[in-house]
């Protein structure tokens, strides 16, 4: 019932106690602290809350599998609540969605394959990678979505297909040389 205050009393020492009883364990904590997270102002507070959503996906993983797509929901949390916090952080998202990509593959969700690219292209805009790595990026997300496209059409898909079409030409990254 969205009651995080009260139920958060319940929820901790099952946690704590029963890590593996129910994959609902960390589905609903990882709501809870994204609430908590999205309703605290002060920053150290916000970081507490994104560190323990981390670790949630990490136990996710340890407890009930699915690397490649709890990566992928762990990278795009940690870019959606971190990014601004700096570069470090943007190269971290990157490193994880990297591995839940190559976990995945063809089974990668549109939303962690266009924040990949938006990372790299992040990444390239701050010198961080060579432009010659954000379009290697570029060319394996471009590749997952066109078999995607091929195997299951949808609008999301092609809406993500567009999306890295149109960040990439905009990045500069796409040089003669390169």
């Amino acid at each position: 019932h969205k009651n995080f205050k009260d139920a958060i009393l319940s929820w901790r020492p099952v946690f704590n106690e029963c890590p593996a009883s129910s994959k609902n364990l960390y589905l609903f904590g990882i709501d809870m602290y994204k609430n908590f997270l999205e309703t605290a102002s002060d920053v150290a507070i916000k970081n507490a809350y994104c560190d323990t959503i981390m670790m949630l996906h990490d136990r996710r993983i340890k407890y009930f599998g699915e690397e490649g797509k709890v990566l992928g929901y762990k990278g795009i949390d940690l870019l959606r609540y971190r990014r601004s916090d700096g570069v470090e952080f943007i190269k971290q998202g990157y490193e994880i969605l990297k591995k839940s990509m190559e976990i995945e593959n063809v089974k990668s969700q549109p939303a962690v394959v266009v924040l990949y690219i938006t990372a790299s292209i992040s990444l390239f805009m701050d010198k961080q990678i060579q432009n010659e790595q954000v379009i290697n990026d570029y060319i394996m997300a471009s590749e997952i979505l066109d078999e995607q496209l091929k195997k299951s059409p949808s609008s999301k898909i092609q809406q993500a297909k567009e999306s890295i079409n149109k960040n990439i030409s905009d990045s500069k990254a796409l040089t003669c040389e390169a």
